[in-house]
């Protein structure tokens, strides 16, 4: 319904949706001819018009590139009939990446802080280039800010006749000019205008990283994208981190002190124990004694968790019957790990006991759980979900439907390792993320989108009292503290890269005041007009308006060429063990009918 509100349009076929349960089983798919990469969340396939898509732990997550990917599907009905031959035999005008990318993220999210952050910075670090050469990430987030911006100057109806014009015409840039009256150069003028206005007074009222914190990457001199999932030894004077620097995502080892690079702990990419890094959901930790990191990667048809001696190079691999592995926290106590796994549709937090050798479930619902990190006695682990007021399954009603919850905010929540009881930290109407304890565990470090804009709070767990220390340009990620808590790193973007900085003495740090982005008063008005409205629907249509999305986010959730293979370095099958093959058991009375035949469901 919503699909067909935005394009003025109904479909003249059913489209196929491919759902996996794993990334893993998802770059096992036969639908498509190209390795789909942890950056691609979903594929729209153009012969028979199918999606297809791997559930990756996060409902949020999975409805944005559903709806993504669905976007693209009646794109390809709509102007080339399902069927890709009309678009190789030229009978309709071929739309660029930035069109079909910049509405599937427009129809999909409208806007979110995580588009709102990337163009805030390509406007202010003036890397924003006109409409018609926007490319690589900025054809997802700089499209969606074009039809955003004509949506609210010429009204939401001009996009929906743009496609109908498109339809109807060979020439691309002369259906703008017919259903906005203006050539392409004069509205990337306009639009172009109308960024500055909206970014750049957020020069004067917030900070850029650097100016409150040490850069210890640089992407500039680097001529990278990605440092990311920063680990402070406890100690503080060492830190891992995972990076592109030299082509490949890899994991290094840094003196903190000196910015020097000690060398590469992990070369991924390159082999079928560390195939690809988890850089969307990532997280490492250090043993207590500081000799030992951990973290989690994709091998071979299963992800593992990895014990890397940082003094030796000994690597020890453990694997489970999980579906995914993520986000590694070691507990202060030595002989622990927590970790998030996703299985059978759910995302939750296990420890796994070294010296033991076993596994244990701590949350077990249909929540998304993340971020774990440990108290500093080992009793507790402070955790992200979107679980809302229902701490047990024992307290969900009866008529309980997950996708009527509101899934898309986050909070922090503390599990006790024993009992496993749950307590809920924060309750706002934001996304919480992030959370690390102080040393003396009275107190949590975490990362809030209040104000529009990821920035650093302190709580005081007792008192429930929290505050904003930060007031950034483009936010601050990942958090990372040495045991003292005296060295916090994160991760912030700006200038087209994610760096890593180091701010000290951060339970220092006093109280700031945060003047609300643009995008938070508006979402907040409407808001306070969707309370006022009784008569508007909670339905869901309305709430992913103004959805909130996650750091995975960030993810090219649409792959529409073949991938480039020049960088990638394949195995020998040969020399490798057999490809396990695995059933794939679905209750036929689901899908199927007493004679045999497939049910039919009405859209």
């Amino acid at each position: 319904v919503k699909l067909k509100e935005d394009f003025k349009y109904e479909i003249t076929d059913r489209v196929s949706i491919i759902l996996y349960k794993s990334h893993n089983d998802f770059q096992q798919t036969n639908v498509v001819d190209v390795y789909l990469v942890e950056g691609i969340g979903g594929v729209t396939e153009l012969y028979k018009n199918r999606v297809v898509i791997p559930f990756e732990g996060s409902l949020s997550q999975l409805r944005h590139v559903l709806h993504h990917e669905l976007v693209h599907a009646v794109m390809n009905d709509m102007l080339y009939g399902g069927s890709v031959q009309s678009l190789i035999s030229g009978q309709v005008a071929q739309v660029p990446t930035w069109f079909a990318e910049g509405l599937a993220e427009y129809f999909s999210l409208r806007w979110d802080t995580r588009i709102d952050m990337v163009v805030r910075d390509a406007t202010i670090s003036g890397y924003m280039p006109p409409i018609s050469y926007l490319s690589y990430y900025l054809a997802y987030q700089g499209g969606a800010s074009v039809f955003r911006y004509i949506a609210e100057k010429y009204g939401h109806q001009k996009i929906s006749e743009i496609l109908h014009k498109i339809k109807g015409s060979l020439k691309f840039e002369g259906a703008f000019k017919s259903a906005l009256g203006i050539k392409m150069d004069e509205l990337t003028e306009d639009w172009q205008k109308d960024l500055r206005k909206k970014y750049w007074p957020d020069i004067v009222s917030r900070k850029e990283s650097p100016e409150i914190a040490r850069a210890v990457t640089d992407h500039n001199e680097w001529e990278n994208y990605i440092n990311l999932s920063p680990a402070l030894s406890p100690n503080g004077d060492k830190m891992v981190f995972l990076s592109d620097k030299d082509g490949k995502q890899s994991v290094y080892l840094m003196d903190v002190l000196d910015n020097s690079i000690v060398r590469r702990l992990v070369k991924g990419e390159t082999s079928v124990n560390f195939e690809e890094l988890h850089w969307l959901s990532p997280g490492m930790d250090w043993s207590p004694d500081g000799k030992k990191v951990t973290l989690s990667a994709k091998a071979g048809d299963q992800d593992a968790l990895y014990i890397i001696d940082v003094e030796t190079d000994n690597i020890e691999q453990y694997k489970f019957d999980i579906d995914g592995i993520f986000s590694a926290a070691w507990s202060p106590r030595g002989d622990q790990i927590a970790f998030v796994g996703n299985m059978n549709g759910q995302s939750d937090i296990y420890v796994f006991n070294i010296k033991t050798d076993s596994l244990v479930q701590i949350t077990d619902d249909r929540f998304t759980d993340a971020y774990p990190s440990w108290s500093n006695d080992g009793e507790r682990i402070a955790f992200v979900s979107d679980r809302g007021p229902y701490l047990s399954e024992d307290q969900l009603p009866e008529n309980f439907i997950l996708n009527s919850h509101e899934y898309e905010n986050t909070d922090i929540y503390i599990v006790n390792y024993q009992n496993k009881q749950i307590s809920r930290i924060t309750n706002t109407f934001n996304r919480e993320s992030d959370p690390v304890f102080s040393p003396d565990s009275k107190k949590l470090l975490y990362v809030s989108e209040e104000f529009g804009i990821s920035n650093i709070y302190i709580h005081n767990i007792d008192s429930s009292k929290a505050y904003p220390v930060t007031n950034l340009l483009t936010g601050a990620f990942q958090l990372s503290l040495d045991k003292d808590g005296k060295t916090l790193a994160f991760v912030s973007f700006l200038e087209g890269g994610w760096d890593i900085y180091t701010l000290r003495n951060p339970f220092d740090l006093k109280p700031v005041s945060i003047e609300p982005t643009l995008f938070a008063k508006q979402l907040k008005e409407k808001m306070a007009l969707e309370e006022a409205d009784e008569s508007i629907a909670s339905s869901d249509s309305n709430r992913v308006d103004v959805s909130i999305s996650p750091f995975s986010s960030e993810s090219a959730v649409h792959q529409s060429s073949a991938s480039d293979f020049s960088k990638f370095v394949f195995a020998d099958l040969d020399r490798r063990t057999d490809v396990k093959k695995v059933d794939v058991k679905l209750d036929k009375d689901k899908y199927q009918e007493d004679d045999g035949h497939y049910k039919v469901w009405d859209y």
